[in-house]
């Protein structure tokens, strides 16, 4: 008996059964046989096989495999049974074509049924049809000597890179198709016009063709260069900076186009590789590149966690959250190098106010600032007036901003006990004591009785939307003040959102203002 030679096979699980007893059929001198094996593994290598049989069924991966030319072909009931009960696909192979057929579909007697025809609507073309159902996988030879063919079904494009492998094209199947057209087709035009490539960086050729037009292999892209770009398909990398030319070679002709490399970034440096702020404090990192003359310097930038920091565009870092976290920068264009600063946003110290004068028995100082409201009251007794730094420093801020074109009017400041009083119970009997809670101070517990306090601008919720009034938020702490009732502290603070209502607190204000918080939150005193 002569072997059947072929490629070595991975080791797999065998099952071998007694000769003439798996497979049992004779067709024109040839004996049937079943051998180990995977689609597509071992081919027939010669025809001159006698009629011992190799008996072998592939069990791992589920097939076996026998070597015939396809007709009469008849199994003996127990390579049969075997084949059912085990579910193992039938692999019929010989040195025209290698086809698998489902387990379901094997029959106990059967032949293969498979016909290639010439197909005029392509100048080298075939019609595969199918004739057993259950084809799972086909390889099969043409009278050709290309390594790549396109496949349609009908009209229907399917792939331009069937492969060709010793000799034997393999069709990529689909559903229960039965008829496949294998083409070699060569575009009639294409268009190869110059391009630009950054070093390191890869780029698609676009030659104005769909992969339907044409057969992997019938254009071929080569270079003037082999150090200066690389090819790959129809895609190309820059590797050396300079000017070179690309080919495209058909059987029609060839075409030409200019490659530039350009040079491209290849390192970054940051001027802040560890940034450390507090929340809702900013700063910028600022990049450099490696070359200078790099054309792809437009950068990305993220944060790791924008819960604890974030990063815009320009490279401003804003703190949000105390926590550490990454900020990366990375080249928007190819190819892509990046840079990593390392974060850390800390809770913001307190900084005690200056202030001008003694603390007052009965009212509570927090880090030298003085804190009013429901839970902390003044005494009845307390009336210093309108706190003169304070006023000295609200004129400061409207010359500003009647500079910068609005008009902030102080409408009211310092209010004594009594007065308070009357303002509350007015409110009271108008909107109830519940509703007046939420925007006016029982008695001793106003801020306007500190002398530190005013209305300003426009006493309206909508008054923050207006341009004089986020003026005023945006600026205000430049002069000692704060938004005293921030927009969502009103479970803290106790009143509703006042954006007219300002508070000077001194040189904390910035620190105030900055860290997002309400004074008491600042303070650590919540209500």
């Amino acid at each position: 008996m002569k072997k059947i030679e072929g490629k070595k096979e991975k080791s797999v699980k065998t099952k071998k059964v007694n000769k003439g007893v798996v497979i049992g059929a004779t067709v024109a001198g040839i004996a049937v046989c079943a051998v180990a094996g995977y689609f597509g593994g071992n081919a027939l290598r010669n025809n001159k096989i006698n009629k011992q049989a190799l008996n072998y069924i592939n069990m791992d991966e589920k097939v076996s495999t026998i070597y015939c030319s396809g007709k009469n072909i008849k199994l003996s009931q127990e390579a049969y049974s075997m084949i059912k009960d085990e579910g193992l696909d039938l692999v019929v192979s010989n040195d025209k074509f290698i086809e698998r057929i489902a387990s379901e579909n094997v029959e106990q007697k059967f032949d293969i049924v498979l016909n290639t025809t010439s197909n005029a609507n392509f100048e080298e073309a075939y019609d595969i049809s199918i004739g057993n159902a259950g084809v799972k996988e086909l390889k099969i030879r043409l009278n050709s000597n290309k390594e790549y063919f396109s496949e349609f079904i009908g009209e229907e494009f399917i792939t331009n890179k069937v492969v060709v492998e010793d000799g034997l094209a393999n069709i990529q199947m689909k559903d229960d198709t039965t008829v496949y057209t294998l083409a070699y087709i060569v575009p009639k035009e294409i268009v190869l016009e110059d391009v630009k490539v950054n070093k390191g960086a890869s780029k698609d050729i676009e030659m104005g063709i769909d992969k339907k037009d044409y057969t992997f292999g019938s254009v071929e892209l080569k270079a003037n260069t082999d150090t200066g770009i690389e090819i790959d398909g129809f895609k190309i990398k820059g590797i050396e900076v300079g000017e070179y030319i690309l080919t495209a070679v058909m059987p029609n002709g060839n075409k030409e186009a200019k490659v530039m490399v350009e040079p491209s970034v290849e390192k970054i440096d940051l001027d802040k590789l560890s940034v450390e702020l507090f929340r809702n404090d900013n700063t910028t990192i600022n990049a450099t590149f490696t070359p200078d003359n790099a054309v792809n310097k437009a950068l990305e930038w993220k944060s790791t966690n924008e819960g604890i920091a974030t990063v815009d565009e320009n490279g401003t870092i804003t703190g949000v959250a105390e926590g550490t976290c990454e900020i990366i920068c990375t080249t928007k264009d190819e190819p892509k190098v990046s840079a990593t600063a390392q974060v850390e946003v800390k809770a913001r110290p307190y900084v005690s106010q200056v202030w001008s004068g003694p603390q007052v028995t009965g009212i509570t100082y927090v880090n030298g600032i003085m804190l009013v409201n429901k839970t902390h009251p003044i005494p009845a007794d307390y009336a210093p007036g309108l706190d003169p730094t304070a006023y000295d420093a609200f004129l400061k801020l409207r010359a500003d901003a009647a500079a910068a074109g609005f008009d902030i009017q102080l409408l009211s400041g310092y209010r004594s006990y009594s007065l308070q009083s009357q303002l509350y119970t007015n409110y009271c009997n108008t909107y109830g004591q519940a509703a007046a809670d939420t925007f006016s101070a029982r008695p001793g517990t106003s801020e306007h009785q500190t002398g530190l306090a005013m209305d300003v601008g426009w006493i309206d919720d909508a008054y923050g939307d207006t341009p004089s009034g986020q003026w005023l938020a945006a600026n205000c702490y430049k002069y000692g003040f704060i938004l005293r009732y921030l927009q969502g502290k009103e479970s803290i603070t106790g009143y509703k959102y006042e954006p007219w209502h300002i508070r000077y607190v001194g040189p904390v204000a910035e620190d105030i203002y900055r860290s997002g918080l309400c004074l008491e939150e600042y303070l650590g005193v919540l209500n």
